[in-house]
């Protein structure tokens, strides 16, 4: 492969690297790190969530102000 001749979407795996991001109004969690494995499939932990949504350890949450107990935001999920 003449390297002079790569167009942009062929340099996968010649040495560059792939940018995940989301559509507007969203964000980005996860590592953002995308690994192409032995059999040609990507491996990848990144999620795209509304804006709003917070990550802490590895759980997504979204922070709402009206106050309930655990059983009152259970029952308005179902």
């Amino acid at each position: 492969m003449d390297p002079d001749k790569i167009n942009r979407e062929d340099a996968i795996g010649l040495r560059r690297r792939i940018h995940a991001s989301c559509f507007d109004g969203y964000q980005k969690f996860g590592s953002g790190r995308l690994v192409c494995q032995s059999n040609g499939e990507w491996k990848y932990d990144i999620l795209c969530e509304e804006a709003g949504w917070t990550q802490f350890g590895n759980h997504i949450y979204r922070l709402f102000a009206d106050q309930k107990t655990w059983m009152g935001a259970k029952v308005c999920i179902l």
